[in-house]
């Protein structure tokens, strides 16, 4: 299937896809497609964009999908229930613009189908190698595009006529049907009617009074075009009419409406009859050669751009293995395995070792959260950051005890619902209310690059030890707005010495925290019960989690690449046996015979293109005009003599 063309259209609501699943509060179990279904699809153009959305079992949009593992299937033909067929067209998603929904997946620029007719479009998700999501399949009408020329149904051969008083031997067309068609060859006319004026063309080097006429001595014949559609039948040039004996003249259909490219066919015209047989024997020989060899160089060109493509292909492959081979190298895996069998057990050792390693003990925040999966809702702010060290995550916790619990939404519409629904007992926190500006501000005790004072205690901004597992931007905003320019430092002694250097610098000194659990407020007061964090234990499970371990982030590296290295080393086998074996048959005894039999044609079609140039003027008194006048008053009229019979032009098989 041939995609082209560009056309933006923006999504609107439309009726739900769904599709349930086993369920599962913690797995996507439906998909839901939007998309402007009062927009037409035009032949050639693009598709209105399809927003996906996976939802939940209690309904809320599951965020964080990879947009690789979501596609797009579009095939010819009705639905055929849960799966589509197997030649059906996969399509990728593209990102989400910045003013777009984080948690839809979007699928713009996807081009339409350039053949007219009915067709199937289906979503899934494939969230493992053995579970996926279907959405329903939903039917689309492919429409003509723009009307742009008038054809024939069916190409008609090249006429040869005389100008004798022989109805048969004057006759251009018998019978042709023509339509109007768009860019793509699909029928565009039925809304259309009118005439179609056939006209002719004189070439170079003949004067007008030498162009021939229709019956009736017009130089123009006009019939009707009714639902795009034209019949042209009987169109025959006068008796004794005017021309160059031996010339190509060209017919012109021209549709009185709209732009449109008109049909031109080229005619042979003789004042001599006995040329005029001649010449159409050629012709047809011509007409027949020229198709014969047209479909081999179809076939041809067919090969040769597959062939070459076929060795982009394995070029392409070839290379993006030795990249993937070279990073697997580099991320310390080192590369020792062969065949994709050794490949897929080592992606399985790998696997195990994540399991393992996501089954130790680590820190976790058991703050419950029950408002993460409603649309617009982030979260609770305990549950938005992780923190690695154990002393930095309870220093932290505590200093923002108060607001753990709060529930971060996007608008203050979801904010507002929240509050609504728990009768303000829960606290809120709408993102499009809070302002902070993303600064790169050095810590206090640097100016202009340099150290005002040499600082103690490996001061940093609390912030900074912050890991967002999701919502990265938006999380900035919410810990830039609760901690501001907080910093942490490892002990009291280092950070009084550090705000003793910052204000002796004429500098405002913010909160400082202590890896030991204590607290100076930006107006230098600590001490006390108020500015000491209790043991973690304490905290009751208000505590920032703590990440998996880097060991973790190393073996899910090492098996993303594995993976992507066995799909490519996969590929990069097929379309190496693809290329030999197409190879392997262009030099088959079955193709060599085929090109002979080419350059032969193309020989014999020279030699016919020349007889037909060099056909002699006749002197207009001929056997062949004798004969017709005898037939005329009522002799019987002799047989041509016999000529040797033309060699059939052979055609591909």
């Amino acid at each position: 299937m041939e995609f082209r063309g560009k056309m933006s259209t923006s999504p609107i609501s439309s009726p739900v896809l769904l599709l349930n699943v086993m369920p599962d509060p913690c797995k996507p179990v439906n998909l839901t497609v939007d998309y402007d279904t009062s927009a037409l699809f035009y032949a050639g153009g693009t598709f209105p964009v399809f927003t996906v959305t996976v939802v939940s079992e209690d309904g809320g949009a599951v965020r964080n999908i990879n947009p690789a593992g979501v596609s797009m299937l579009l095939w010819k033909g009705q639905a055929t229930g849960q799966r589509p067929p197997p030649e059906a067209s996969t399509l990728k998603c593209g990102k989400p613009k910045k003013t777009e929904k984080e948690e839809c997946l979007y699928f713009r620029d996807k081009v339409i189908p350039d053949r007219v007719g009915k067709y199937t479009v289906q979503f899934v998700l494939s969230v493992d190698t053995t579970n996926t999501i279907w959405s329903n399949q939903h039917i689309i009408s492919v429409v003509p595009s723009k009307a742009v020329k008038l054809v024939p149904e069916t190409p008609p051969a090249t006429p040869v006529v005389s100008n004798n008083n022989v109805l048969a031997n004057r006759t251009l067309v018998e019978s042709l049907w023509l339509k109007i068609m768009d860019e793509y060859n699909n029928p565009a006319g039925e809304d259309y009617s009118g005439q179609v004026r056939v006209s002719l063309k004189n070439p170079a080097g003949c004067s007008q009074k030498d162009l021939p006429l229709f019956e009736g001595k017009a130089s123009t014949a006009t019939y009707q075009l009714t639902n795009g559609e034209a019949h042209i039948e009987n169109l025959a040039l006068a008796e004794n009419s005017p021309g160059c004996d031996g010339t190509e003249y060209i017919l012109i259909f021209q549709a009185d409406i709209l732009e449109l490219t008109p049909f031109e066919l080229p005619f042979r015209f003789y004042n001599d009859v006995e040329n005029q047989r001649q010449m159409s024997a050629l012709t047809k020989k011509k007409d027949c050669l020229s198709i014969s060899i047209e479909v081999y160089r179809s076939l041809f060109d067919t090969n040769n751009q597959l062939i070459s493509e076929l060795k982009g292909q394995v070029q392409l492959a070839e290379s993006k293995e030795k990249q993937l081979k070279s990073e697997i190298q580099k991320s310390g895996l080192g590369c020792t395995f062969s065949t994709i069998s050794a490949i897929g057990d080592l992606i399985n050792q790998k696997r195990a070792e994540m399991e393992h390693i996501k089954r130790q003990p680590r820190r976790t925040c058991s703050v419950p959260d029950p408002f993460r999966t409603s649309p617009d809702v982030l979260g609770k702010v305990a549950h938005l950051a992780k923190v690695e060290e154990d002393d930095a995550a309870k220093v932290i916790s505590w200093h923002l005890l108060g607001d753990m619990d709060c529930v971060v939404t996007v608008t203050t519409a979801a904010a507002r619902k929240i509050y609504d629904d728990t009768h303000g007992r829960q606290q809120v926190m709408p993102l499009e209310t809070v302002f902070w500006k993303c600064s790169a501000r050095p810590l206090p005790h640097i100016r202009n690059g340099m150290n005002t004072f040499p600082p103690v205690g490996n001061p940093v901004f609390a912030r900074d030890l912050l890991i967002f597992p999701q919502y990265a931007d938006k999380c900035q905003m919410v810990f830039g707005s609760l901690l501001g320019d907080t910093i942490l430092i490892d002990d009291l002694d280092s950070a009084n010495h550090y705000r003793k250097g910052v204000v002796q610098s004429k500098s405002q000194c913010p909160t400082l925290l202590t890896r030991q659990g204590d607290r100076i407020r930006s107006n230098g007061k600590f001490g006390g019960l108020q500015n000491k964090a209790p043991p973690i234990e304490k905290l009751r499970g208000h505590v920032f989690g703590a990440p998996l371990p880097k060991e973790y982030d190393a073996a899910c590296r090492h098996v993303e690449l594995l993976q992507q290295y066995r799909g490519t080393l996969e590929k990069c086998q097929a379309v190496q046996a693809d290329y030999a074996a197409h190879v392997e048959y262009l030099q088959s005894p079955e193709m060599q015979q085929k090109e002979r039999e080419l350059r032969e044609q193309r020989k014999e079609l020279q030699d016919i293109e020349k007889k037909l140039a060099s056909t002699p003027v006749r002197a207009p008194l001929s056997s062949a005009v004798k004969r017709a006048q005898a037939h005329s008053e009522g002799e019987p009229s002799r047989a041509p003599s016999k000529r040797a019979r033309l060699k059939p032009c052979r055609l591909l098989d």
